[in-house]
């Protein structure tokens, strides 16, 4: 995997944002900081399991365009469901005009994680923010 400024970061939505107790939506504790510090230095995309019209209006709320620009949002519905690794990759490669081996796949679902990884793509599952940017860390992506 190349470094900064050639990787690019495709994060699944789910691990981003999480619901509270009343169902409202919010980005996970510490994701919103990182999300920032990644930002200068990667391309990052954002892959939404549903329809951009159901999800676009949530997304807007939480202000994840600052630092993940609307043109990066990528839709099941443009593209594939997780479920289906083998197309979803063929397609974030097409998408982001990256090459397979400089996307990095961050997913809270280790069964999409390693289905990713066995079409050819580099992931990591996602946990919590202070794991993840542990896990870029020992990637050499991030300090």
């Amino acid at each position: 995997m190349t470094g900064p400024g050639t990787c690019h970061l495709v994060f699944r939505l789910e691990g981003v944002v999480t619901r509270t107790e009343s169902g409202a939506r919010r980005v996970t504790p510490g994701m919103g900081e990182l999300l920032k510090e990644l930002s200068s230095d990667f391309k990052m995309w954002l892959f939404c399991e549903g329809a951009e019209e159901e999800l676009a209006p949530i997304l807007e709320g939480l202000e994840l365009e600052r630092v993940i620009p609307r043109i990066r949002w990528l839709f099941a519905s443009e593209l594939f469901r997780a479920d289906m690794p083998g197309k979803l990759v063929r397609q974030l490669v097409r998408r982001t005009a990256a090459r397979r081996e400089d996307l990095l796949w961050i997913d809270d679902r280790p069964s999409v994680t390693a289905g990713v990884i066995r079409a050819g793509m580099n992931a990591a599952v996602f946990v919590d923010a202070f794991r993840l940017r542990r896990n870029l860390a020992l990637r050499g992506l991030v300090k």
